[in-house]
């Protein structure tokens, strides 16, 4: 069963990963209605420390993430939350009428239920397995196969997300102990990116702040 997706944000590089976090989804949860995910913008939310990342209308079946200022892995963090939001709704959980008012998760148990598992099964387990696969190469190879049989290059964005064929051979050469190069590279990627999401953190922080108590710069 297909999915819609609307980039109403007009993200760069989240159709491809959107559309492959659904496929995964819907192979292990097998939906029987069909969603639709929105990404939109919503700027005035981007400073607010409590705003929404995204939402759920179990009457539409549609899902939308709101993507300023995040990273593209949380954005779709989000979405494996709320594709398991859409499980619970094809399980007949949403069939009565649900609230979704602040507190709701505190108020009603079966609400509280669903946040639950959309929390441990979406933002956990769901969002990790498949990014633990797609890790693996699987979408790279189908790509590089492509590349031999039919003669066709990497998109831009395929580049920036999935990296070159050249790069995942090498890392496919080098495993384990034996290959203190990729360790330290890996390490290298890891740290600078907890730099980046630090100082983004803060950034927004510095900003929330200034807007709250009225600070001119």
């Amino acid at each position: 069963m297909k999915c819609k997706v609307q980039n109403n944000a007009n993200y760069d590089g989240l159709n491809p990963l959107a559309e492959d976090l659904y496929k995964f989804a819907h192979k292990r949860f097998k939906f029987t209605k069909p969603v639709t995910i929105v990404f939109e913008s919503n700027v005035g939310n981007a400073g607010k420390v409590f705003a929404p990342t995204g939402h759920y209308d179990p009457q539409s079946s549609k899902v939308v993430i709101y993507v300023d200022h995040r990273h593209p892995k949380d954005i779709l963090r989000s979405l494996a939350h709320e594709l398991v939001h859409h499980k619970q709704n094809c399980a007949g959980h949403f069939d009565g009428a649900v609230s979704t008012d602040p507190g709701y998760a505190q108020r009603d148990q079966h609400m509280r239920e669903m946040e639950g598992d959309a929390y441990r099964t979406g933002n956990v387990m769901l969002f990790r397995d498949w990014e633990d696969n797609y890790k693996k190469g699987r979408n790279l190879m189908n790509e590089n196969k492509e590349l031999v049989e039919g003669e066709k290059k990497l998109t831009p964005d395929q580049e920036k997300y999935f990296g070159s064929g050249e790069q995942k051979e090498k890392e496919e050469e080098c495993e384990g102990e034996d290959c203190p190069e990729k360790e330290e590279s890996e390490e290298t990627v890891d740290e600078e990116q907890k730099t980046s999401d630090k100082q983004w953190y803060q950034s927004q922080l510095h900003e929330a702040l200034l807007k709250k108590f009225k600070i001119k710069k």
